[in-house]
């Protein structure tokens, strides 16, 4: 997407997206919304989050779902993230997306 924190110049780490005309920018513990129907796209602070690092993310019906090495968090929504006073339980990323124990 290109978009740069103007004072820092850090890039960000995960994209996920709710909506096909909405989609949030985790860079280290802040989440950040960005309007897709903008130009220039610019990000707005939503919130911050209890994670100090983010490997990936992904939003499907079953909620936002948050990567980091081989755990995945889970939260049923965005709301739910940021309103979160504490990290949801590290979970297996292969049980809980794949049904594989191991």
């Amino acid at each position: 997407m290109g978009i740069r924190d103007p004072c820092s110049g850090l890039a960000f780490q995960a994209f996920t997206a709710d909506d096909v005309n909405r989609t949030y920018a985790f860079r280290g513990n802040s989440l950040e919304r960005v309007d897709l129907n903008q130009s220039p796209r610019s990000p707005r602070l939503e919130g911050s989050i209890r994670h100090e690092h983010v490997d990936s993310a992904m939003c499907n019906a079953d909620g936002v779902h948050l990567f980091h090495g081989n755990t995945v968090h889970h939260y049923a929504s965005v709301a739910e993230l940021t309103m979160s006073p504490k990290p949801s339980p590290p979970q297996n990323v292969t049980a809980v997306l794949f049904g594989c124990p191991h």
